[in-house]
């Protein structure tokens, strides 16, 4: 069942990371955290074009201004 889980989101989340890190993109000079089905993901980055990406399961209580993200209101065209 997780794994199955994991499979689904995996490809979600990837996605709105390599989004957010594109080069070209204003977004990408700023760390970034978001939440997605229980993970919370984060990229920060690093030299040289680098990106630094980390998604662990969210164990914490959220606090206001680490609302989980809206997916629909995220969307990117790549």
């Amino acid at each position: 069942e997780e794994a199955r889980w994991l499979a689904q989101a995996f490809p979600l989340i990837l996605q709105q990371m390599v989004t957010m890190a594109d080069p070209g993109s204003p977004e990408a000079q700023t760390p970034h955290v978001f939440h997605h089905n229980g993970l919370t993901c984060e990229s920060e980055p690093g030299p040289q074009g680098a990106v630094c990406l980390m998604i662990y399961p969210t164990s914490v209580e959220l606090t206001p201004s680490e609302e989980p993200v809206n997916d629909e209101d995220h969307n990117h065209s790549t």
